[in-house]
């Protein structure tokens, strides 16, 4: 269970409202920093309390099944891959780990505007919490599933700049590590299979890298790929368990539905310290979309309707051009443990019918280009 009251997207208000008095409301609303001293009295039409009904978490948000990963709610796997999360020696430089840029003070994020790993990265790091809740991976969505989305740092250039057999080596070397995966897993490869292999060698990375990968033989490397995606069904099993829990927002929203349906007034009128005055304005504000049209993109339990969309936040001329969902929907497409494929624990018979995967096209979508994953205003 996660839960504090710091602003998530204070930084990206700003750039949305050019009228002071309303982004200062806006501000304190999505950052709910502010204890009312005494109660409080405030009028509520019952339009905006059924709108309330829609966006408040009564409990701590649960995530949906995953059924491309088996263990994902298994307290075992969990605890694996909490310990992989915090673990540096999975970075080529044993300085870096998960956690170095899904900070727990900082509410799973670095708080960067760009964040760096062995080098510096082309976007910044969103939050882990409550990221199962999500349809798509990355800003881009270049991910279906949140296993098949722990995965890639370790091999990014720029972000552990690890590889698969540099992970199944230390796994397989360490006692604890080994026997935590086997009773969850089955048996890794032979150690004296291990030893013929190189120390660093995957699909990415250098040419080293690349070249030792598919001197491997393909049965082989069939074998590191299920270690792999265990790895990351495994990181996946412990960000699950890391969920928002209801703020002072909520147990707000909680008191004035509770109002409305004990008595057929309207508006309603509630008495509360739970939120100060500039508080009220701002989550009034937020709910008139006459006004502010927040709820067109950041509604339901996790703001966010997980849609993607062009603000002319892309850099698209340059050296390090970034085309938002436009490149990737064919990344997921051409995922090797997406939904579809056979790391995934779906049933056959259902990837076809389930794995969102399916909907996306290789043709071009000029609407996609430059556009990213609508973040949410949760706080944590």
């Amino acid at each position: 269970m996660v839960t504090t009251s710091t602003p998530r997207l204070a930084k990206l208000l700003t750039t949305i409202s050019p009228v002071p008095g309303i982004l200062a409301s806006l501000l304190l609303f999505c950052s709910a920093q502010v204890l009312a001293r005494a109660d409080i009295e405030a009028s509520w039409q019952r339009s905006d309390i059924s709108k309330l009904k829609r966006l408040y978490l009564a409990s701590e948000l649960r995530p949906p099944d995953s059924p491309g990963n088996r263990v994902a709610d298994n307290p075992a796997a969990a605890t694996l891959g909490r310990a992989i999360f915090f673990d540096k020696r999975f970075s080529a430089n044993q300085a870096l780990s998960c956690a170095s840029c899904h900070q727990p003070d900082r509410g799973f994020t670095d708080g960067r505007a760009l964040s760096h790993g062995v080098s510096a990265t082309m976007r910044n790091a969103p939050t882990v919490i409550s990221a199962a809740n999500y349809k798509w991976f990355y800003w881009d969505g270049r991910r279906d599933s949140l296993w098949s989305q722990a995965l890639i740092p370790f091999e990014a250039a720029n972000e552990m700049n690890s590889s698969r057999v540099s992970l199944l080596h230390i796994v397989s070397s360490d006692t604890n590590y080994r026997r935590q995966y086997e009773k969850l897993f089955g048996p890794l490869p032979a150690q004296d299979l291990l030893s013929r292999l190189p120390e660093k060698a995957g699909p990415y990375g250098d040419l080293p890298t690349r070249t030792g990968w598919y001197r491997i033989s393909a049965p082989l490397r069939h074998q590191i790929n299920i270690f792999y995606a265990n790895i990351g069904k495994s990181v996946a099993a412990f960000e699950r368990t890391l969920r928002f829990s209801p703020t002072r927002i909520d147990r707000y929203a909680a008191q004035l539905i509770a109002l409305a349906q004990s008595n057929t007034t309207n508006p309603i009128i509630i008495r509360s310290q739970l939120l100060s005055h500039a508080e009220i304005a701002g989550l009034k504000l937020y709910l008139d979309d006459s006004k502010t049209h927040c709820r067109n993109c950041h509604n339901g339990q996790l703001f966010s309707n997980s849609e993607f969309y062009d603000i002319n936040s892309a850099k698209l001329i340059g050296k390090f051009a970034d085309y938002g969902r436009e490149l990737g929907m064919r990344a997921a497409i051409d995922d090797e443990f997406n939904c579809t494929s056979r790391y995934s624990d779906m049933p056959d018979d259902e990837k076809n019918r389930r794995c969102r995967v399916n909907s996306l096209s290789r043709e071009p979508q000029p609407l996609a280009v430059g556009a990213f994953k609508t973040p949410t205003f949760e706080t944590w």
